[in-house]
């Protein structure tokens, strides 16, 4: 098969996927051109898909928490369990359209994203052959309980003097009498908000702030505004 051919299937096989290009695996499965065939051309996938017109790094914002689980669905029904950071890694630099191990990060790290892939494949027929997998991964670390590993609990703000700090626990009540101990002032909840994703909101409100913050703490110096725009959040999300 010549290099033209290739590329049009890369095109042609992007343009059915919502105009993404495929990763090499999903490529060879829909088209039946293996490694072996393209790499008389190319040295890595990512070359591949340059000079078919599409970058070989997706942007970290066109990553959905679906395409995410999908991702490490597919990568777990090929290797037979649910894959380490590494697997992640190595598959990445094969397939450059498979979720960096930076992109998973951005979703709050391994116990955040390990909740993603719960949720995509609870209940869905096409993942019932990975869904013991999914499952055993939940236990395989007896360390990681499954409160941790839901990432639920509560985004707080809370004021001490005059300052303000924006936090994430699964037991306010706990932190709370910490804050009583440690804290030179007394302090006061402002406002908290339950959530299964306390990862992702509080690191919301910490770039929402992100000019108000006192050095690399996460203690901030709001204003009433800020302060009151935090109040209006519901309290779960």
């Amino acid at each position: 098969m010549d290099r033209q051919r290739i590329l049009a299937e890369v095109r042609r096989t992007a343009a059915a996927n919502d105009g993404r290009p495929l990763g090499y695996r999903s490529f060879e499965k829909a088209t039946g051109i293996t490694p072996h065939t393209w790499s008389h051309y190319w040295a890595r996938w990512g070359d591949a898909l340059s000079e078919a017109g599409f970058e070989p790094n997706v942007p970290h914002a066109s990553y959905t928490r679906s395409f995410v689980a999908a991702s490490i669905v597919d990568l777990a029904r090929r290797l037979g369990r649910y894959p380490t950071w590494r697997d992640w890694s190595i598959e990445r630099r094969s397939d450059a359209t498979f979720p960096s191990v930076e992109t998973v990060r951005r979703f709050g790290g391994t116990n955040a994203v390990r909740t993603i892939v719960v949720e995509y494949c609870r209940g869905r027929e096409d993942c019932a052959d990975v869904w013991p997998l999914i499952q055993n991964s939940v236990s395989v670390d007896a360390r990681r309980t499954v409160e941790t590993i839901t990432d639920s609990g509560v985004v707080y703000l809370i004021k001490s003097g005059h300052q303000y700090k924006i936090g994430k626990t699964k037991r306010l009540g706990q932190r709370s009498r910490q804050f009583a101990i440690q804290l030179p002032h007394p302090h006061v909840v402002i406002h908290k908000i339950e959530t299964d994703d306390i990862t992702g909101i509080e690191s919301y409100w910490h770039r929402r702030f992100a000019d108000a913050r006192l050095g690399t703490s996460e203690w901030f110096a709001l204003s009433a505004a800020d302060v009151r725009a935090f109040q209006k959040r519901r309290k779960s999300m």
